[in-house]
């Protein structure tokens, strides 16, 4: 199999032995985005849920093979979105740890319950690094108004946070309603291009934007997160003038004034079909008849 496939094989193999009673209990695997039942009841207490017992080279190391996977859902599911993961990384470790966690998967995925999560620990640090138990709490505070329907992950951290405090023996601050906002600003990052942009999509993972330049006539794939230019696709003899990203599936489309359109596979970031046949050149296109069809 290619590299790249055989590292992210290995980090699945030593992520399984890390949350081995996970994946027994809830048989399901890896490369999976398999959702929790919906009945399944969040059972907190401090480093141990119902699948899973934590300890400190979990919370070192198993959110690092689990980013090198790829699986965001699992990383999310199992890490980011876990209460006792967190109450973990902010008891056995620190509070700073856990962000710079936070803040290093940030830099590789752009996602809604991540940032959540990240600004509702930073907004909670200095309560945190007094006392780690009040975790719970702020839990509560920050992310109870943006909850949905309860089948969410962030809604799933809110009901475990509100078992652990329902279990716990001591004395313990826990809000009874939400007075706070929430915790995402307006402005998750900004990416700087070095010339004018003339098209922009974004990739169907969400995780990259597609951007043509003004000049050239390549298109440039860049992570957003990173702000780092991924790959240029060349293909075209003349100006791109439209650009079409297929929804739910990994392809791009791309129109040009030499007359040609080009769909590229976004999975394996390469040309997979050109069409020849127009006589003039490409304005405009879209993709129709879920995505079987190009006008």
């Amino acid at each position: 199999m290619p590299k790249q496939e055989t590292v992210r094989y290995y980090h699945g193999e030593l992520v399984i032995l890390f949350f081995s009673e996970y994946f027994e209990q809830n048989d399901v695997k890896l490369s999976s985005d398999d959702e929790t039942p919906e009945d399944e009841t969040p059972k907190q207490t401090p480093f141990q849920s119902k699948s899973q017992a934590y300890n400190v080279r979990h919370v070192e190391e198993a959110w690092l093979h689990l980013l090198r996977t790829g699986n965001i859902e699992k990383l999310k599911k199992l890490v980011v979105c876990t209460f006792d993961f967190l109450l973990a990384a902010v008891q056995m470790i620190s509070v700073s740890y856990l962000r710079s966690v936070l803040e290093h998967l940030r830099m590789h995925i752009l996602d809604r319950d991540l940032e959540l999560v990240y600004y509702t620990i930073r907004k909670s640090s200095d309560i945190l690094t007094r006392d780690p138990l009040q975790l719970s709490a702020q839990l509560i505070c920050w992310l109870r108004p943006v909850v949905e329907d309860g089948k969410d992950l962030v809604s799933r951290i809110v009901t475990a946070a509100m078992a652990w405090c329902d279990g716990y023996t001591a004395p313990l601050l826990v809000p009874l309603n939400e007075w706070l906002q929430p915790p995402l600003p307006l402005q998750i990052c900004t990416l700087s291009y070095p010339q004018d942009v003339k098209l922009v999509e974004t990739s169907p993972s969400g995780q990259h934007i597609i951007i043509v330049p003004f000049e050239g006539d390549d298109v440039q794939l860049w992570h957003v997160m990173s702000g780092q230019l991924i790959l240029t696709f060349k293909g075209h003899s003349s100006p791109i003038s439209c650009l079409a990203v297929t929804q739910y599936s990994q392809y791009m489309l791309t129109g040009s004034e030499d007359t040609t359109i080009i769909v590229w596979n976004m999975k394996k970031l390469a040309l997979k079909l050109r069409i020849q046949e127009h006589i003039a050149p490409v304005l405009c296109l879209t993709i129709v008849l879920k995505n079987s069809a190009i006008v």
